[in-house]
């Protein structure tokens, strides 16, 4: 679940010409991302944001986030999804985050629009998944034996997780999320526009 160079490349470069920071009023995070914030991981050092809804409208789609995101690795999985459910990058999920650390603890976020009916009817399709229950909170594994876990968040937003410890700490509500970390926080709430997509990253040198 890591993002490919060139696709880092691609998006850094998009958000340094059309600017993170400056004098200008920035805007605030929404509820619903503040609310996501605390499902990654305290010591994340990349987080990127997007918010597919918007970025489909401009004339970077085409040319560059859309082949990139089918570039890179875990396309397959979304690429498998989106043709049994009807649902992906083309429409049906209105924005998703990728959040990594150094230890390897890195996870998406997927924020899906409109009807999921197909999308709840593929996870319980017990051919592909085995379903699993903490304090009554239901996740997915994949039967192929792959390391990533599945948990709803709510009725429009899965969180993908590659480790079963921090999927536990999430179920189990024991757990420090980017929201305790106050300097990556303030690297987010620098960015100028949190609406269409950011990336702040966080590197210790």
């Amino acid at each position: 679940m890591k993002l490919s160079t060139g696709f880092l490349f691609v998006i850094i470069s998009i958000v340094l010409l059309n600017g993170c920071g400056g004098e200008e009023k920035k805007d605030s995070l929404t509820p619903k991302q503040w609310q996501i914030l605390s499902y990654l991981p305290q010591d994340t050092e990349f987080l990127l944001y997007m918010n597919l809804d918007e970025v489909r409208k401009t004339e970077f789609w085409e040319d560059y986030f859309k082949a990139s995101l089918l570039k890179t690795p875990g396309s397959n999985w979304l690429t498998d999804f989106e043709n049994k459910t009807g649902v992906g990058l083309k429409k049906g999920v209105s924005g998703f985050y990728t959040a990594t650390t150094w230890e390897g603890n890195n996870l998406f976020v997927i924020q899906f629009s409109g009807n999921i009916d197909g999308v709840m009817d593929y996870f319980n399709n017990a051919s592909l998944f085995t379903p699993g229950n903490v304090n009554d909170k239901k996740f997915y594994e994949l039967r192929t034996g792959s390391l990533s876990k599945f948990y709803f968040i709510d009725d429009s937003t899965l969180i993908v997780i590659n480790s079963a410890s921090y999927l536990l700490s999430l179920l189990e509500e024991k757990r420090h999320s980017l929201r305790d970390n106050a300097t990556f926080v303030h690297l987010i709430n620098n960015v100028k526009n949190k609406q269409q997509y950011f990336l702040p990253t966080y590197i210790v040198g």
